[in-house]
């Protein structure tokens, strides 16, 4: 019999990442495992519930372009991939039809949505003010410690662009946006940013699969800004940058859905039942 006794994690400065300590019992010995999150694509300080690595899974096949609105989500195909239950897969798709990412139809299943650049539109405004509000209440306020762990997600950010692994520097992107908004310490405004969040990321998603290396450059500096933005004593000057960020953002996603639309690229997907082994090699890449 074993049991999680301690867990510690070894810092190693801002070029390498932490490596945690595992300590198990084991009939009355401890064995210690040190393990690099980086290396298994796993972090101890961030476990979440089945459904949420679902939801986590689906995301990600969206930006590797495994996944395309109209696409069938097949419980089974997903709960055979990830090596689970159908219950935590019909968990996360439940939540992500509410979210509107989602959508079920009668007696054939759930769908990846096909939405419009007007869909687009009202999410990005949500964004806006739910962004520019969190940055005003973090600026200026922030300890060494704070701004110490948004400096690594964006050097994470840059190493994953200069690796050209979009899918994860778009996981770094996220990562960064919801670390200022947890920082507001705000719980109502963490609800409302997560309820919009599979929405806004696929939307991402879909134009980061089109935008040129130039501009895969230009996001890591952008994220830059937006921390001395965060450092600099003035909430407005700092809610400005956020919503000038994000309204920039709205436009290129805007533009690319109706360009999508115009040669009939966005209203419905390539299959209905999906590749599963398409899916699975974008996600494990």
């Amino acid at each position: 019999m074993c049991w999680l006794v301690e867990t510690q994690a070894l810092d190693r400065g801002i070029e390498e990442p932490i490596v945690y300590c595992i300590q198990l019992a084991m009939h009355g010995s401890v064995l210690s495992l040190w393990v690099n999150p980086v290396a298994l694509e796993f972090d101890p300080a961030h476990i979440r519930s089945l459904h949420h690595q679902v939801q986590a899974f689906i995301l990600k096949a969206t930006y590797q372009g495994t996944l395309n609105p109209g696409d069938r989500l097949n419980e089974s195909t997903l709960s055979a991939q990830l090596g689970i239950s159908r219950t935590p897969v019909r968990e996360a798709l439940t939540y992500l039809e509410g979210s509107g990412l989602v959508v079920r139809r009668p007696r054939r299943g759930f769908f990846l949505a096909s939405l419009s650049p007007e869909d687009a539109a009202h999410c990005y405004a949500v964004r806006e003010l739910l962004e520019g509000f969190a940055a005003r209440q973090v600026a200026g306020r922030m300890t060494d410690s704070q701004t110490e762990i948004l400096e690594r997600i964006i050097h994470a950010m840059g190493r994953a662009v200069q690796d050209a692994d979009w899918p994860q520097a778009a996981v770094h992107n996220i990562s960064f946006h919801e670390t200022v908004v947890d920082m507001a310490g705000n719980p109502v405004l963490r609800r409302m940013w997560t309820s919009v969040g599979p929405v806004l990321w696929y939307f991402d998603s879909l134009t980061r699969r089109a935008v040129d290396p130039g501009s895969k450059g230009n996001f890591v500096k952008r994220h830059k800004l937006l921390l001395a933005a965060l450092r600099r004593n003035d909430a407005s000057a700092a809610a400005a940058a956020f919503i000038s960020h994000i309204a920039a953002v709205k436009r290129d996603v805007i533009a690319h859905l109706k360009a999508s639309q115009a040669v009939g690229g966005g209203a419905s997907g390539r299959h209905e039942s999906g590749d599963p082994q398409a899916i699975q090699r974008g996600v494990r890449s």
